[in-house]
């Protein structure tokens, strides 16, 4: 019986091949589809004393990754969530790490006080406590991160006087997150900060930086994604921990570029992304690739709160893996 339905998962006619399948003989992309993922995943798990059958179980019967995001947002109140949620805190435990962060020009809970006169031409503005937030106040509009060169913000491509930057920041002080994201929610006090700007220099603006995100499960970083065109065409790209483009969607279509070349410092970002993450179940945490260092962006618990669409079978595998180290 057993046979008979993992041939039917395995795509073969004859108990000979998912012998040769298992085995490694047939050499197959992990990530294509559930033939090749089950394959994959019982040769990569199997060294820990897992059985297949087993294993397969588990793998289908288990939360999703998208699930025990939502778990963690009704149950999981461990207090480092806080510090890694709210970006001003993250910042400082990254300094104590020794890990590289953009350079601090003002942070203030009130926006009536930050010193422009004083601010260089580029710079990100940005709260402490919001995420992907748009408010509008009359005939004004803005969401809690800008980055602004020369009064214009790249992300929108409007220009903001003073002034109105000061009236929709302050706003933004006024609002919380959904209640739904504990750690976000609760972070205090809010605060606005200015940071440089990360860019790779080259021409006379500088472009922005690949943005690699990193996903730490209870201590170890399995896999990352590379975001481009983040302000045109959003596109997506995953990785392997060994750096191998993965056939994984989430929310956004894969870029039709040539595989990203594996940053040279992957190590270094691996050991400050486990470092940041250690202790917790799972976080991710974000790095700029500038072609002067890399530096992190910000770290994220909950991400697409739990709801954005991820290929099935990643969504299955990253969920187990979550769930499997737990039950250690």
């Amino acid at each position: 019986m057993i046979a008979k339905y993992l041939k039917g998962i395995l795509g073969v006619k004859r108990r000979s091949e998912i012998r040769r399948i298992l085995s490694g003989h047939i050499t197959w992309n992990p990530y294509k589809d559930s033939k090749h993922i089950i394959a994959s995943l019982y040769r990569n798990e199997k060294k820990r004393g897992l059985g297949l059958l087993r294993l397969f179980l588990e793998v289908i019967s288990g939360p999703t990754l998208n699930q025990k995001i939502r778990q963690r947002k009704k149950h999981d109140r461990d207090p480092k969530l806080l510090i890694l949620e709210n970006k001003m805190k993250a910042r400082n435990l990254a300094i104590e790490l020794g890990i590289p962060v953009p350079k601090l020009y003002y942070a203030t809970q009130n926006a009536e006080t930050i010193p422009f006169d004083t601010l260089p031409n580029e710079y990100v503005i940005k709260t402490n406590h919001l995420s992907g937030m748009r408010i509008q106040i009359d005939s004004l509009s803005g969401v809690n991160v800008m980055m602004i060169q020369n009064g214009k913000n790249l992300i929108d491509g409007k220009k903001y006087s003073n002034r109105e930057l000061v009236l929709i920041f302050n706003e933004f002080l006024l609002q919380k997150w959904y209640p739904e994201e504990w750690a976000a929610f609760n972070i205090d006090p809010p605060m606005v900060m200015i940071e440089e700007m990360m860019l790779n220099k080259g021409n006379a603006t500088g472009t922005p930086p690949e943005d690699l995100k990193c996903y730490v499960f209870h201590g170890r970083a399995e896999l990352f994604h590379v975001d481009f065109d983040r302000f045109g065409c959003f596109k997506r790209d995953f990785y392997s921990r060994s750096w191998e483009r993965l056939e994984i969607e989430w929310k956004y279509p894969n870029s039709e570029r040539s595989e990203l070349k594996r940053p040279k410092d992957l190590e270094q970002i691996i050991d400050y992304a486990e470092g940041l993450a250690s202790g917790l179940h799972f976080m991710r945490v974000d790095f700029l690739l500038t072609n002067r260092e890399s530096v992190l962006g910000e770290c994220t618990s909950y991400p697409g709160a739990g709801f954005e669409r991820l290929s099935y079978w990643a969504d299955k595998y990253y969920g187990w893996k979550w769930n499997h180290a737990e039950k250690k």
